[in-house]
Parts: structure tokens; C-alpha cells; sequence
């Protein structure tokens, strides 16, 4: 798991919310993921 921080790439784990995302795997700029909320950031 590799966790980078990008200006462009927001991680908040308390709220469980991606923004904006440039991972093909979150599509959406906001997109809430319970299934992701304890992962890392994976590009």
C-alpha cells in the first residue's frame, strides 16, 4: 500500500470520502467508500 500525498488527491478517513479522485477506480469526485474507508491511498 502506497500512501502519497497530491494536491490534487484529498483522503479523509474519518468521514470516508474521496475528492477529488484521480484513481480510474473512483470515477466520481465526491464518492463515499466504506468498502475503502481503512485502505491507503492506492494509485
Amino acid at each position: 500500500m502506497k500512501q502519497k500525498n497530491k494536491p490534487s488527491f484529498a483522503y479523509f478517513e474519518h468521514t470516508d470520502i474521496y475528492l477529488p479522485s484521480t484513481s480510474s477506480t473512483f470515477a466520481s469526485p465526491y464518492r463515499p467508500s466504506r468498502s475503502k474507508a481503512r485502505a491507503s491511498i492506492i494509485f
